[in-house]
């Protein structure tokens, strides 16, 4: 057992360096991994088997045999994935081959722990007890054999592809490869040799001390050939890594290889054009010839159209010999591209400087005018080569002119300036002009670039935003509104002159940065500020709020308030602008009028007179309740009818006359007709009404006891 905890010790060591080595292994640090995995795996097989051998009982020796299989399965996997790493073909394997390379051993493993549900894996029949191990006994199933299989053929291909690489590969690669050859056969000849020819001569399985004999072998190219240093395909990897496209010709211009660049260039794959003659990826004029001069063309492929640069360059033996061309495919569009910028950079100039919105001119530092553009000639009146014949002085009207010396100065010393004159034209009249000058290099001799911008509309709307603004403090002065303009934290910007007197301020500046909680108790600041937020948020604003103010000095007052959003001149919100104005005394006005419309509805509810509302057309639009005592019908039943339906047919002429000198305005004071209550019956009522407007207000009584009474002391007296 000694020897199998030796090879798990030095098996170990191996993949612990391995691992230390993975973050300078460069392009193979997968491949460095991949190692470090299959010298792990060995020293967990071998320790596991060690323990195995010391089982003194059956199921301990199960168990280990177990725990040794994981280590044993993985080594297939690890062993090829690091072939395709080494010789660079892992981007040939898909992500799913990828998996499937060790869910295969996954199943083994899996099969082998749940074998007593199965038997699948294999039937342990006993334990062999020798004086110095232990064996055990068993019949191989058909997962284990399965999982076997694979193990072989993964080593076999791993070896195919190592062996193919080191036909084409040179000799220091070559090298390597057969080591890692030589290291991988190790293994497998002495598993295959035990399980096929000599499974009953021996009870120790040595395939761990392969594995370690594999192991001090790639150790060797590991440490001393620089495995993970350097692989073959290293070349191939740079030249897959270039932006340039490369073309390999051999000696009768037949392609030989070419990297990504070059097919994504030419738009064909390696595999379509190698041994195929240059001529059908390249134009006629880019094709191979005795000079082999430098070429361009344009071509369109996934990145659109591009411009390539193609050079030859001969492929030569030591010994001188010519044996074929490297063709390189060099992207020169950005640099055409510049070229062509640079060109019409050119012209545009020319183009902008005849044809910019603003008066151009180039002056010496003395002042003598160099060049000047289409509009400066056209806004001044002047031809060029007149132009060309004056100086700044020149154009400037006589209170500007004496400047002009002044301003050279400053600019010869500065190199920049900025300001303001007064142009005058040939006909004499004048106009404002800003210039923005510069000292340049002109024809390798310093001269001024100046840029005159005609500011006479610029000047005319500041002059406007002048009187805006006037009017607007004079309205922020005088209006007896409370006007005032707040950001996106409802913190005071500006207020007008009356709310600054309504917080007891002495300015209108005292309130900047300021909030309604500042002047306001909480019991009106808190609402006031979520409505702000809420229009910041929304942009919804609020129109005609009755709002009750109570100040920290513990005045109180009645405001109807409009909040609005902001905005700035770029249509950014920037906070809110309100005004409230007072309506205190409305509201006790209103208040008053409430109280005294509920006396009269009390007084027109309660009368005992049949107290009436009706319109010059005759209809009833209000009655009381004395109208339902009155005449039977309910309130209901007479708002809405015509009063004349229920006179008395021989009272209805007068009763309309009364109506006609109503609607003249002439009230009608005792005024008495007859009614029909809802039995039939008749009543005397006796009215006084007065209008205004279409309305008549009227006063009733019922008066018919009263003329019964007087009609019986009639009759009493005449007997």
């Amino acid at each position: 057992m000694l020897p199998f905890f030796l090879v798990t010790a030095m098996c170990a060591g191996l993949a612990a360096h391995a691992w230390r080595r993975r973050a300078t292994a460069g392009v193979v640090a997968p491949a460095a991994l991949m190692f470090t995995l299959m010298m792990f795996g060995t020293a967990t097989y071998a320790f596991s088997y060690a323990m195995q051998l010391g089982s003194t009982r059956l199921t301990a020796a199960i168990w280990w045999s177990r725990m040794s299989a994981p280590g044993a399965l993985i080594l297939g996997s690890a062993w090829l994935l690091f072939v395709l790493e080494y010789t660079a073909r892992h981007a040939r394997v898909t992500r799913l081959a990828h998996r499937w390379l060790w869910f295969i051993p996954l199943i083994v493993v899996l099969a082998n722990w749940t074998n007593d549900l199965h038997g699948l894996y294999g039937t342990y029949r006993t334990l062999h007890i020798t004086e110095t191990y232990s064996v055990l006994l068993w019949d191989r199933g058909i997962i284990h054999n399965a999982g076997l299989a694979y193990s072989y053929i993964a080593g076999v291909v791993g070896i195919t592809l190592l062996a193919l690489s080191a036909v084409s590969t040179p000799a220091p690669y070559r090298r390597q490869e057969i080591w890692l050859i030589v290291g991988a056969l190790a293994p497998l000849s002495v598993h295959i040799i035990m399980t096929t020819f000599l499974p009953s001569r021996i009870d120790i399985d040595p395939t761990a001390f392969a594995m370690a004999l594999a192991g001090l072998i790639w150790s060797h190219g590991l440490f001393g050939l620089g495995l993970l240093d350097i692989v073959p395909m290293a070349q191939e990897i740079v030249l897959a890594g270039l932006s340039d496209g490369i073309i390999v010709l051999d000696e009768r211009n037949r392609v030989v290889s070419l990297n990504p660049a070059a097919e994504r260039i030419v738009a064909r794959s390696v595999e379509e054009v190698v041994g195929l003659p240059i001529e059908p990826l390249l134009p006629t004029h880019c094709l191979p010839a005795d000079d082999d001069e430098d070429a361009l063309f344009d071509c369109e492929n996934e990145q659109g159209r591009r411009s390539y640069e193609v050079r030859y360059a001969p492929l030569r033996r030591r010994d001188g010999y010519f044996i074929g061309r490297l063709v390189t495919l060099h992207d020169v569009t950005h640099r055409l591209q510049m070229q062509r910028a640079v060109e019409e950079a050119k012209e545009s100039y020319q183009t902008l400087f005849d044809n910019a919105g603003d008066a151009i001119f180039i002056h010496d530092l003395h002042g003598r005018f160099l060049e000047a553009n289409r509009i400066a000639c056209e806004r001044l009146g002047y031809t060029r080569d007149e132009l060309l014949q004056m100086s700044p002085q020149d154009l400037d009207d006589p209170e500007h002119a004496a400047r002009v010396s002044d301003r050279m100065a400053k600019l010869q010393s500065a190199g920049y300036a900025q300001f303001e004159t007064v142009h005058r034209r040939r006909d004499g009249t004048t106009f404002p002009v800003e210039i923005v000058a510069r000292v340049v290099e002109y024809h390798g001799e310093k001269a001024v670039l100046a840029v005159a911008r005609d500011i006479t509309e610029r000047k005319l709307a500041e002059a406007a935003l002048r009187w805006d603004e006037m009017l607007i403090d004079t309205l922020m002065e005088q209006v007896p509104d409370r006007i005032y303009f707040k950001d996106l934290r409802s913190r005071f910007i500006r207020i007008n002159h009356a709310m600054a007197r309504y917080f007891g301020l002495d300015s209108p500046d005292d309130a900047v940065g300021k909030t309604d909680f500042d002047f306001f108790t909480e019991e009106h600041a808190r609402p006031a500020f979520e409505d702000e937020q809420r229009i910041i948020e929304t942009g919804e604003p609020i129109v005609n709020k009755e709002e009750k103010e109570v100040l920290i000095d513990g005045r109180v007052s009645w405001a109807l308030t409009t909040k609005l959003p902001l905005y700035d001149s770029d249509g950014k919100l920037m906070g809110t602008c309100g005004i409230s104005r007072d309506i205190t005394e409305r509201k006790e006005i209103s208040r008053k009028l409430q109280e005294t419309t509920d006396e009269l509805e009390r007084f027109f509810t309660v009368s005992l007179d049949m107290l009436c509302i009706a319109d010059l057309d005759g209809y009833f639009r209000r009655v009381n309740k004395a109208w339902e005592k009155g005449l039977g019908y309910s309130v209901e039943e007479l708002e809405g009818r015509r009063f004349i339906d229920f006179v008395h047919p021989d009272d209805v002429e007068m009763t309309l006359n009364e109506l006609r000198g109503l609607s003249s305005r002439q009230p009608i004071l005792d005024f008495t007709n007859r009614y029909r209550r809802r039995d039939g019956s008749y009543r005397y009522i006796e009215w006084s009404s007065q209008s205004q407007g279409r309305v008549a207000y009227s006063a009733a009584r019922d008066i018919t006891d009263r003329i019964a009474s007087e009609e019986a002391l009639r009759q009493s007296e005449a007997q």
